[in-house]
């Protein structure tokens, strides 16, 4: 989907799920499920370099662990981690990339 229309994409929020066999779909972990978010990332970092500017992404809120339950402030720490994990993986491929050339 990124690679057919990447020209048009200004925001981006990115999600992973995972479907059933009758076609439910549940949240996974940000980097598993049934996206493959490294091969979306890559062609967003791809679209980046040819726009010459980097889009606006927010990443889905992780999961909650037993611990987490009945707190406020995890909301808000949940994003971040995934902003981490994404920019890693961002960062990962613009090496990839550079690399490569």
């Amino acid at each position: 989907m990124v690679k057919q229309l990447g020209d048009r994409i200004n925001f981006i929020h990115l999600r992973s799920t995972i479907r059933d066999d009758e076609e439910n779909f549940y949240e996974a972990n940000r980097l598993d499920g049934d996206v493959d978010m490294y091969a979306a990332m890559r062609e967003l970092v791809l679209q980046q370099h040819k726009r010459h500017h980097a889009g606006p992404f927010r990443p889905d809120h992780g999961h909650p662990m037993r611990d987490d339950l009945g707190k406020n402030w995890l909301f808000g720490y949940r994003k971040i981690t995934g902003l981490a994990e994404f920019r890693r993986l961002e960062l990962a491929i613009q090496r990839n990339l550079s690399e490569m050339k």
